[in-house]
Formats: C-alpha cells, structure tokens, sequence
C-alpha cells in the first residue's frame, strides 16, 4: 500500500481532582471572557486552574497553560513542585522575564535543578557577571545534559573575562570523548577566534569538518566567516562552492559566494561570550532534536535566543521543533521574527506556509505561495510546495500543474530531485495519468535506486494493474528489507501475495501490517479479504467490520459494507 503526504511533574497534594474535571475546566475557561494575549481567562480555584493548565499543557496550548498556572501559583506560591512546572511552561513558552524570575525562587530551594541554574547563570552573563555565572554553574552535579553544557558555558564566562587559555582549559574534557570531540573542536575553535588565535581556529575548523564527513551548514557558515576574517576569500568562496556542490544552492551560499567574491567579510565567527553561550544552547538544541528530545531541545533554544535574538539558524531549528511538537502556530511566530533581508528568510517563508495548510488554512498557505512564486521568478520552491498543498488537498491535477510548474524552474535534474518526481508521480497516478506517473517514478529509481517508497509505490502500482508482477514483487520485497516495520509498505508484500493467488501468504504479511498498523482502513480490508480466500469468514467478516469503523472514503465504504452482507463472490 502506499500513502499520501503525511501530515515532568507530580501532582501537588492540593490539587487532586480527576482528569475529566480538568478537560471540563479548560473548555470551560477557554471559553469564558478572553484574557488580551491568551484568548483565555483564569478561574477561581487552584485545583480549577492547576488543572486546566494540565489539559492546556497537554494539548501544547503553552499559552494557555502559563495563564493557569501562573494563577494557580498565586493562589499557592510556596509549593515547590507548582512553582517548577509554572517556570518550565513559561520557559517553553518563551516568557523569560517570568521564567526567570522563577528560577531564582527554585535555586534558593535547590540548587541542582538544571534549568533554573541555566536560567540564572544566563541572566548573569547577559549582565557581564561571569564569576556569578561559574559560581551556580559549579554547584550542579555533571552528569547527563550537564556534562555537555556546563563545560561549554563555564568556558565562554571566561570568554567574557577575557581568559582565553582558562576557557580551553573548561572544554578540555569534551575532547576525551569519540563523542562529544566534534562539540568541543567547534567551540575551541570559536574560543580561539575570539582570542584572536585564528590560525588555531583555522586548524580546528579543517579537524571539525573532516570528522564530521558531510558538509553541515553552519560549520561551513562559521569555518567560511574566519577564510574571511583571516582575508583569505578564494578558500572562503571554495569552501561555499564545495556545499552547493554536495547539497544543492540555496539562498544563503548564493550570498555567500557572493560576499566572498566581493572581499567582504560577514564578521559572524567572532563571538562574545553570550553569542558563545547562545551557539551552545544552539548546538545541544540541535542534538537533542535529532534525537526526538524535543521538549528540552525547546527549552535550550528559548535560552539561546534570549541570549542572541537575533540568531537566524536557531530560529529555523525553533521553528520545526515547534512543528514537531504540533504547535505549528507558535513555530510561525518564531519563524516571522526572522527578518526578511536574512537568507534564512526564504526557508521561513515556506515554512510558514506549510504550517498555514497543516492548520487548515489552506486559503492563506496558498496565497503566500503564489505570491512567493511571483516575487521571486528562479525559484522552485513555492511551487513544489503548491504541489504539496493540493496533493494533501486531493486536487490532484492542480498539483501536477504546480509541479511542472516547478520543474519548469529547474535547469537541470540531478539526483536530490527525487522526492519531486515522485511526488509528481503519485499525483499524476491520481489524476489518470498512468504512464506519465510510471515514467517519473522509474526517473526517480535511477536517481535513487534504493529508495524504498517509490519502489513501494510503483511496484503496489503494477500489481493493482496486474502489471510486471514478477518485477513488481521484488521491487516490493526490497522496500521490505528496507523499511521492515513500514505497516504500509508491508501490506503492499501481502498484496502482492493475494493478487498471485498465494492467499496462505498473504495472509501471514497481511497480519503483520496490520500489527504495525491497527487503525488504517485499507490495511484491515485487506486483511479481511485474505482471511475470506483461506476461508476464515468469521474473521473476515470481523476485519470488514474493524475497517468500516475507521472512516474508508466514501467509495469504499458501501464496499466494504457488501461484503460484510454478502461475503465475496469467487472473483472476488
């Protein structure tokens, strides 16, 4: 089968009231007069409030939930366990004033909690008071997220006191580690530039980005500002060439080599200390990201741009950690402060538009596509995603449109142009459109020969057709191999099966998709006719059943409900 674009705490003593109260209480007050900033309005009662914040919390409403508990806590300020929740909720929801002045209350109670102490110690290196910084930085237990941070902070507070050697000394013990080497090369290397050993830097830089392997953007972003700074623009503008070449151009390298060329220099890879504690909370964020950590990753992020505002490329990782966590508002307010002179404007903007279409506002997320389109006449980009918005919409030929569109903008194909052909595929499959739509996903297959959804798609495509069905099924067992617990491409194997006439087959993959996915329509139909070829009809029946329950489209419905009526015929 295939498939369309997918779109901390206990409970205070006092407040013990059950959960569906909670949900009661939130709609409530969500509803009730509108508080200016956060459409809600606190209610009388700390267990009322407490609560609410709770199911606010819950379903990612962090404004909402800063409301009620910030009134809860009024109501109850000495418990300990309200006030750290209050202070991690207005720390994820980027009110740093309130949030700090938390953590000063959670410090003076304990001073190992770790993002209170990062709270403070930031605000007193915002404020220059770097000994003050070290003094609740040393007090916390390294382990964990300590062992990577506060090596880094304590070295960019003596950054600020101008100890260059004392600050390499504090990231010394990054270095031991296979692990963490990378983290500490590229803040030695940072550290170096700001004591102006740039020849150091340089050596640490050219360490950094061969352990790494591919080129990432911001080390080519930091490595190429210090070619400039040390005057050296043909190296500066090689170093850019040679990230368009492994990645593809963007509108940040276009400037970039253009800057080079032009002998100027961005001045980015001299840091001051709280810039260096900004790249910091921006390198772990990063991490923790990539690792799914995306509610800490949050926290470390809204530090960094306290610290820094304005810091383009910890914005853009906000902004699609917000997305991941479903608050794709919030991820938009983050990516509008990104000014629109920066490079990183552009990939904002489209994000800003996806996030606009996941919202349901489909209107606005194509009307700033278009105008994106218009505005700028060499780029692709708007138009692909057009064709996301339609294809997820179901507008099928209007997607194609979009995407030929797009590929009218791009000079010549090359291998990361996969995903658009395939995408252009499915919508060209949906529209009618057969050989047009085999021809793309076989061009997608040269570029990428092992990619696992296109050899899902096209070979799921051939066998409804009755096409290539020897081909078929071993490009399908190969997606298999790839992906093994991808539920949509194993119902495609047990397809496979069931259209061979191997019913015994296809009934053992078959189960195991729907094992992986329990509540997909298609996969239990499926299921449900494997079990009636074998002649288990009692559980066909029961799979139609589990299947008509989970909402099939209107066509197939009536199906699906013949069958459980009537069984299926022997053609079938």
């Amino acid at each position: 089968m295939f498939q369309l674009r997918s779109n901390f705490f206990r409970l205070p003593a006092k407040c013990i009231v059950n959960t569906l109260g909670a949900a009661l209480l939130y709609s409530t007050f969500a509803a009730g007069p509108a508080d200016a900033n956060q459409g809600v309005t606190a209610g009388d009662t700390l267990a009322g409030n407490y609560l609410a914040g709770r199911q606010a919390q819950i379903e990612g409403d962090m404004d909402a939930a800063a409301v009620f508990f910030g009134a809860a806590l009024l109501a109850d300020p000495e418990e300990f366990a309200l006030i750290r929740r209050t202070f991690l909720v207005y720390l994820s929801d980027g009110r740093m004033d309130e949030a700090h002045a938390l953590a000063k209350r959670i410090i003076d109670l304990s001073d190992q909690d770790t993002f209170a102490a990062f709270s403070v110690a930031t605000t007193h290196i915002v404020s220059g008071r770097y000994e003050e910084a070290r003094q609740i930085l040393l007090k916390l237990n390294i382990s964990g997220l300590n062992s990577y941070l506060v090596p880094l902070l304590m070295a960019w507070s003596y950054v600020g006191d101008g100890d260059t050697d004392q600050a390499l000394a504090m990231l010394s013990p990054l270095s031991i580690n296979q692990g963490t080497k990378m983290l500490h090369d590229a803040h030695a290397a940072l550290v170096n530039v700001a004591g102006g050993r740039l020849e150091e830097a340089e050596k640490l830089f050219g360490t950094l980005m061969e352990s790494q392997g591919s080129m990432t953007i911001r080390t080519t972003e930091l490595f190429g500002a210090l070619y400039e700074q040390l005057g050296e623009f043909e190296k500066a503008a090689a170093l850019y060439h040679g990230y368009v070449n492994e990645h593809g151009s963007s509108r940040y390298m276009t400037d970039a080599i253009k800057r080079a060329e032009q002998h100027e220099s961005s001045g980015i890879a001299s840091m001051t200390a709280q810039e260096g504690v900004a790249e910091a909370m921006y390198d772990m964020a990063s991490s923790l990201r990539q690792q799914n950590s995306f509610e800490t990753a949050l926290l470390l992020g809204r530090f960094g741009l306290h610290l820094r505002p304005a810091f383009p490329s910890l914005k853009l990782m906000m902004g699609s950690t917000l997305e991941s966590m479903g608050r794709y508002s919030d991820a938009n307010e983050v990516y509008a402060t990104i000014h629109p002179d920066v490079p990183y404007a552009w990939n904002a903007q489209l994000r800003i538009a996806t996030n606009l279409d996941d919202m349901g506002d489909v209107d606005s997320a194509i009307a700033t596509l278009k105008e994106m389109s218009k505005n700028n006449p060499d780029k692709s980009d708007p138009f692909i995603e057009l064709g996301d918005v339609y294809r997820s919409a179901e507008k099928f030929e209007q997607a194609v449109e979009n995407y030929n569109a797009a590929f009218a903008r791009i000079p010549e194909l090359s291998g990361r142009h996969w995903s658009l052909l395939y995408a252009r595929g499915i919508a060209l499959e949906r529209s009618g459109e057969w050989e047009l739509a085999e021809a793309d996903f076989l061009k997608a297959l040269e570029f990428r020969p092992e990619q696992p959804y296109v050899l899902n798609y096209l070979g799921y495509s051939w066998v409804e057709k009755g096409m290539n069905l020897d081909r078929a099924s071993d490009m399908i067992r190969k997606a298999v191999a790839l992906r093994p617990n991808d539920g949509y491409i194993v119902d495609s194997l047990g397809w496979v099966y069931y259209q061979l006439g191997d019913f015994s087959q296809a009934v053992t993959e078959l189960e195991r998709a729907v094992e992986l996915l329990p509540d997909d329509s298609i996969l239990n139909d499926h299921l449900g006719d494997a079990y009636w070829k074998v002649g288990r009809t009692r559980e066909a029946r029961f799979q139609w059943r589990r299947s008509l329950s989970l909402e099939p489209d209107a066509d197939t419905a009536p199906l699906i409900q013949s069958k459980i009526d009537s069984g299926m015929n022997t053609d079938g």
